[in-house]
């Protein structure tokens, strides 16, 4: 059984709640370092364990996440 947890507040998801899912993703090319930050429009299971899945609870934890990427 796969345990998704919050990317932000750490609390975990239980079966059946509707959650935030999305991808954080960095690549690496001879002119710099590109990030990419996507979200889909539902919550998937058969996606969440996908490489560089990010979860949240809520769209107060997804903002949250969003703001410190911008800070950093």
């Amino acid at each position: 059984m796969v345990k998704v947890i919050c990317d932000t507040c750490e609390v975990e998801r239980q079966p059946g709640e509707e959650w935030v899912l999305g991808y954080d993703i960095e690549s690496v090319s001879p002119s710099g370092v590109r990030r990419a930050i996507t979200f889909l429009d539902r919550w998937d299971p058969r996606r969440m364990d996908e490489l560089g899945s990010i979860h949240f609870c809520s769209l107060e934890c997804k903002e949250d996440y969003l703001a410190k990427q911008r800070a950093a």
